[in-house]
């Protein structure tokens, strides 16, 4: 399994999160997603992430394979910056004394590379403003010692594992339980014969003439009614019924689109129907866990998010013009507000990443399209073209 997710990774094909990333974020956040180098530490941790993958793995692969995947630690972690320097030391002494096991035998205690961390707090820019040019005199590394102490010594002792807080480890096995007791999400686990649950499968296809790639969490293929039911588990910080807020900020609806095409695009031609696609949804927070939810997408949203949708106007003239200055055409003055929101779908990131391969990704489209000129009203950015 890790060598397909491997091979996966290193696929060139376009994915769900490349064409997200440039859609919102640019051409800056396109190129940090192909490097997979959005941040500024060396390594950094995403709570919703680790939950996430913690109950996919239990799910999908059990107890047994997520205990030599993940390490149950006995006190909490220290802050992301400290992490992260703690991390590089601890790869920078591995390479500087050849293997973990000489480390371990010449250098096993952090305090033993005061230099390495001094090199990691430069890098980090961590607390500049306390730095001296001598490393022996600076006394950030002695801070980073006495608070990621006991981290270091998680990170020998969990072998490359990921390390989980006692917090994080009893909400995954919570998350765990919810959706594995409750009846509503249960049945997605109670197989019958001649249906399939499949487990993290790469999936290549092609859309538009583009090689594209996708990577399930899981899917359930029914031979005997010859369908295909895609389903995706997110957890929440809210209340698993409010899930529709993570939807339109993280835009779970253009991952539900793009794996409905490459669904389609893969099992259609074997005779198969490809139902709407779910997600499976709790909370991380431990008072209001146990309802979970399951939420079906709906035809005009799958649309919406493949195909795009318009803005909608309402037009009207303003009563009363006592804020309005002698400058403004008062008689022709008409209010026009967004009353629907514009949605970006496949197809719109689609056009502007081919627009993208034929003018570079140096600079966004919308700014060279508009000769770096807009007007703004009052509820959106309007372009001079």
């Amino acid at each position: 399994m890790e060598s397909r997710i491997q091979d996966y990774r290193e696929h060139p094909g376009l994915n769900q999160s490349l064409l997200k990333a440039l859609l919102k974020g640019g051409v800056k956040a396109f190129k940090a997603q192909q490097q997979q180098d959005n941040t500024d530490l060396f390594y950094e941790e995403k709570s919703h992430i680790i939950y996430g993958n913690g109950v996919d793995t239990l799910i999908t692969m059990g107890e047994e394979y997520f205990h030599q995947k993940y390490y149950a630690a006995s006190v909490n972690k220290p802050s992301a910056a400290i992490m992260s320097i703690v991390q590089q030391t601890l790869e920078n002494a591995k390479i500087k004394y050849g293997s973990l096991e000489a480390l371990l035998e010449e250098a096993p205690q952090l305090s033993d590379h005061i230099q390495l961390i001094y090199d990691s707090c430069e890098l980090h820019q961590y607390f500049m403003n306390r730095r001296k040019d001598n490393w022996e005199q600076d006394t950030r590394p002695a801070s980073i010692v006495k608070e990621g102490f006991y981290y270091w010594k998680e990170l020998i002792e969990s072998a490359g594992k990921q390390i989980l807080t006692p917090e994080e480890n009893e909400i995954i096995f919570a998350v765990y339980k919810s959706l594995t007791s409750h009846p509503v999400t249960r049945e997605f686990f109670e197989l019958s014969e001649g249906v399939e649950l499949k487990f993290q499968e790469p999936i290549y296809f092609t859309f538009r003439g583009h090689s594209c790639k996708m990577l399930p969490d899981w899917y359930i293929v029914n031979h005997n009614a010859k369908t295909v039911q895609p389903f995706d588990l997110k957890t929440t910080r809210n209340a698993a019924v409010n899930f529709l807020w993570d939807v339109k900020n993280y835009r779970y609806d253009f991952q539900a689109a793009w794996y409905t095409i490459g669904f389609k695009e893969t099992y259609l031609r074997l005779g198969y129907t490809v139902l709407p696609f779910k997600f499976m949804v709790e909370t991380t927070e431990r008072d209001a866990q146990g309802q979970p939810c399951v939420f079906t997408c709906s035809p005009d949203m799958l649309s919406f998010a493949t195909h795009g949708r318009p803005k909608m106007y309402e037009h009207f003239k303003p009563e009363g013009y006592t804020d309005v200055t002698d400058a403004v055409d008062k008689e022709h003055l008409v209010y026009s507000v967004p009353v629907v929101k514009e949605v970006l779908g496949v197809n719109q990131a689609l056009d502007l990443y081919e627009w993208h391969l034929e003018n570079g990704f140096e600079t966004d489209r919308i700014i060279i399209e508009n000769q770096n000129q807009f007007i703004m009203s009052y509820d959106e950015l309007l372009f001079v073209k």
